[in-house]
């Protein structure tokens, strides 16, 4: 729907998505409905789509326990153009992880707060 955002809300939902599409779509979605952008922002980390991928990669023990630990931590480890462990490299294609730093210095982190959250959630 037509929606008339400040440069300001419009940087917030960008900056509080993480520049994941599906996250940015929900905030949209939202504040044309007239939520307050706080709300919309909050509410981020109750996407479903989210919710499912997390949820799918948490059926496997061993998955799920790598996801705990990780969803602890900022940093990741080093970006390289084939991540070597295969549950990193699905979060990454998942887009739930995002390559931040230098160029040749990149390291992996999760995409925004929302997405901890999410997968926080999901695992508790």
């Amino acid at each position: 729907p037509p929606l008339d955002l400040s440069a300001e809300e419009a940087l917030a939902i960008l900056t509080a998505s993480g520049g994941h599409q599906r996250l940015i779509l929900d905030a949209l979605r939202l504040r044309a409905k007239g939520r307050p952008l706080p709300e919309c922002i909050r509410r981020l980390e109750h996407s479903s789509q989210i919710e499912a991928q997390f949820s799918a990669i948490a059926q496997d023990p061993g998955q799920r326990r790598d996801l705990k630990d990780w969803l602890a931590r900022s940093d990741l480890g080093a970006f390289r153009t084939w991540i070597g462990n295969p549950l990193l490299r699905r979060l990454y294609w998942l887009n739930l992880l995002r390559a931040e730093g230098p160029a040749g210095q990149e390291r992996l982190v999760w995409r925004c707060p929302a997405v901890v959250r999410a997968g926080l959630r999901v695992l508790s």
